[in-house]
Parts: structure tokens; sequence; C-alpha cells
């Protein structure tokens, strides 16, 4: 096979079919079309590193920190898992190892996490996983279950954001109205038959009879993803639960002062 050599000082690899150097005396070709047909550009320096050149060839392309392996995998910032699609690292003292920015004004996403092929229901596949050096500190399984190291969720509560503040109503009545409920849901039944899990919680049509204001709605129409396509939702009731344990405290504090009234005597 011939070769094409464009060099601004002797040397080079006469193997290349086709190749351009810089001007220095390590010979660095800045653009070669090597011999096994890849494809290799120097965008700075002397020598390659993973930051600074884009290599294509048949079952791995590299560019300026970027890694994408003929199975599909792609890694940023070094070469990506055999056991992984998306990886990246970071090695910066600040910022963020990754940031989504939708810039959509009227109809903005954030992130899907989609097992679209099965619905594993469990505590073994996870759809999200946070740890650090040493321990596990956040999961969110598959049946929806979220666990965290500390048992912490918390509430931004600063009373310098907040404004109008006055003792709350009587919940008495709102929560002794609430009906607790055993039920199983009825895709559990389809996937698990007479070994689905049994429930215990309230019905949020029979919240919104009494305190309405506990009930939302969202969404559940999950199998539209054509944005060529309209989507139709599906909307369901939605129960803002940590509302209901505040109205359990404060009905709870009602509770000892009666109790206590009662053991005080007249």
């Amino acid at each position: 096979m011939s070769t094409f050599v464009l060099i601004d000082v002797g040397g080079g690899d006469l193997s290349d079919p086709l190749r351009l150097e810089n001007d220095t005396s390590g010979n660095a070709a800045i653009f070669r079309v090597q011999n096994n047909g890849n494809l290799v550009v120097l965008i700075d320096g002397v020598l390659i590193t993973l930051a600074n050149h884009v290599q294509i060839s048949n079952s791995l392309i590299v560019g300026l920190g970027l890694v994408q392996t003929g199975t599909a995998s792609v890694g940023f910032g070094l070469t990506p898992p055999a056991d992984g699609k998306l990886f990246a690292t970071k090695t910066a003292s600040s910022g963020f190892i990754f940031e989504g920015v939708d810039t959509e004004v009227t109809n903005p996403f954030g992130m899907l996490l989609n097992f679209s092929a099965s619905s594993p229901d469990d505590n073994i596949r996870r759809f999200l996983e946070c740890i650090d050096a040493t321990t596990a500190r956040l999961f969110i399984d598959s049946d929806g279950d979220v666990n965290n190291h500390d048992g912490i969720y918390g509430t931004i509560s600063d009373e310098t954001l907040k404004q109008d503040i006055e003792d709350a109503a009587s919940q008495w009545d709102d929560f002794k109205a609430l009906r607790f409920r055993k039920f199983k849901f009825k895709t559990d039944v389809a996937a698990h038959g007479a070994g689905a899990q049994t429930k215990l919680g309230l019905v949020a049509q029979e919240v919104r009879a009494t305190s309405p204001g506990l009930v939302g709605s969202s969404d559940m129409r999950h199998d539209q993803r054509d944005p060529k396509k309209p989507h139709v939702p599906d909307m369901k009731l939605t129960l803002k639960q940590s509302i209901v344990f505040m109205k359990g405290m404060k009905a709870l504090q009602e509770a000892m002062l009666r109790i206590e009234a009662l053991e005080a005597g007249p």
C-alpha cells in the first residue's frame, strides 16, 4: 500500500497510508490514517492522552476524554467498564459529575429510569444506588421502596423562609375520619398472585370526602414516549402522606392534653 506523508521535519511512521506530523522532534502525527483503517486526530501536544485526541476504529471511538467501545459502552474520563453502558469519572475538586439541563420553557421533564423489558418488583434490582467510599447510603429498589442509611427524611423548615405563622387548628375530627384499610395492588396480584403483599394505608377517594387537601393527582401513563404521538394522560389520585403524618401528630397532642386533663381531675 502506498503512503502519503506530510511532515515539517524528517521522520514519521511510513506504515501509515496517510500521516500529517507536527513540527516537534517527536514527530507526533496530528492526523493519521493507520494501516489497520483506524483514524487518529491529535488535538494538541506531542504525546497522545485520553484528553487530547480522537480515534475511530471498528470497535472503539476515543475522543477528548470520551470512550465508546464496540459493545456501545461509553465512558467519560476513562475506558468504560465491561458491565455498564455509561460511565463517567471526575477528578476536579468542585462541580457535579453529572448535570442535565432542560431548556424547554413550556413542557420540561427530568430523568427517566425505565426497565422496559421486565418488572422485577423486588429489593435486589435497583433503580438507584448511592454509595460512598465506605458505606451504602441510599437505595431506590425496583419495587419502589426507598431506604437510606440514617432513616431521616427532612423538610426545608427555616423560619426566615416562612410567613403567616400561627397555631394549627384542631385535627381531631379530620384524623378520626380517616379510614385505615388493608388492600392489595392489582399490579402486585397480576405479578405474584396469592403471594401479593397486603398493604396498610388509605384510599384517596375516601380521604378526599373529608380532607380534600390531602389528595392530589399524577399522570401514571408511562408507555407513550414517542414525541411524534400525542400524550394521553392517565391521571390517578395520590395521597400527601407526610401531611397525614403531621395531622396525626397534631391529633396526638390534642389527645395528650385531654388525657392530662382527665388525670388531673376536677
